[in-house]
């Protein structure tokens, strides 16, 4: 529908300007232009990590990632597995299919790792966890900032983290998940990352069969 065409529309235009389409590129305190000798060689040894592959905008941000081939390795955590539906035009594609709910198992990997940008498009919907504000919070915020805490304090280089929330998100609202969405990015601009970009759309229309705001 026209509504579905806008609402991607929309979010690829928000990709785009943080993956580096435009002109300038931007990472951590340094900006590159695209005609700088120096701009391919800054993109082309870095690496992504992206959690939530794939729901509605994680399955966009992959492949926005891999088709622009601005990183030499793409890390993907998910709780099953996407090569299927990933493109494989990229070689350099690592997929960890892991257990959130044992997240040690996957710090020394993270460890090992230099990792410059993540992209957190985590997340969950009322109907997935059946009205539980508990496993809610659970998935989008104690998911996220756990990965977060464990990404920052292994940081060897500077980082970007990116992350999707929620148009109205407000650590005070009265409301349970504009609230939720508050606190996660009030929990994250306590890490002190070098960057953080947070994108707050509106409702999301993707082809599954629901809504989430």
């Amino acid at each position: 529908s026209m509504m579905r065409r806008i609402g991607t529309n929309l979010i690829r235009r928000q990709l785009r300007k943080s993956i580096g389409e435009r002109r300038c590129y931007f990472t951590s305190n340094f900006q590159y232009s695209s005609t700088d000798k120096n701009f391919e060689e800054a993109t082309k040894t870095k690496t992504a990590l992206i959690l939530g592959p794939t729901g509605g905008i994680g399955k966009h941000v992959v492949n926005e990632v891999i088709q622009r081939d601005v990183y030499d390795k793409v890390i993907i955590l998910t709780r099953r597995s996407t090569l299927a539906e990933t493109p494989t035009k990229h070689t350099q594609v690592e997929e960890k299919v892991i257990n959130f709910d044992d997240l040690s198992s996957i710090r020394p990997y993270l460890e090992s790792q230099t990792i410059h940008d993540v992209y957190s498009c985590l997340g969950t919907t009322q109907e997935s966890v059946k009205g539980s504000k508990e496993l809610y919070t659970k998935i989008d915020h104690d998911y996220v900032i756990s990965i977060a805490q464990m990404l920052k304090s292994s940081s060897k280089s500077k980082q970007h983290f990116s992350i999707v929330t929620s148009y109205g998100a407000n650590p005070n609202s009265m409301f349970f998940y504009p609230k939720l969405k508050g606190r996660i990015e009030e929990d994250l601009k306590a890490l002190n990352f070098d960057r953080l970009s947070i994108f707050r759309p509106g409702l999301l229309i993707s082809r599954r069969q629901h809504y989430r705001g």
